[in-house]
């Protein structure tokens, strides 16, 4: 006799919705990404600015980070909010990076 499951229950059993492995993979994104968008820092004293190719990657992060805490379980709460304290560094370098460039990088 076969039984059914529901689409819930196939889904965790498959372990796709696993707080940790968003969480991991937040991590892991942020790693390996910040410092290699943050090689393309063009260090000019008061002026720095990131060059287009580390912002379109810290752009890039920024979009995975919040798609990735966006996927995370409600349940349990502490890891829905883990993952968005780990999305944030990636914000900011996103949006600093973007004004940087538009304030003193357009121009160069």
């Amino acid at each position: 006799m076969a039984t059914t499951t529901t689409t819930t229950e196939s889904v965790e059993q498959r372990g796709l919705r696993k707080p940790w492995l968003y969480l991991a993979l937040i991590v892991g994104l942020s790693v390996a990404t910040i410092p290699l968008a943050a090689g393309f820092f063009v260090p000019t004293g008061p002026s720095s600015y990131v060059k287009p190719p580390g912002v379109v990657l810290f752009v890039a992060l920024a979009s995975a980070c919040c798609w990735l805490s966006m996927r995370c379980p409600n349940r349990p709460l502490w890891a829905k909010v883990a993952a968005l304290v780990l999305s944030l560094p990636s914000l900011f370098f996103a949006v600093d990076s973007m004004m940087m460039l538009l304030a003193f990088g357009i121009h160069r």
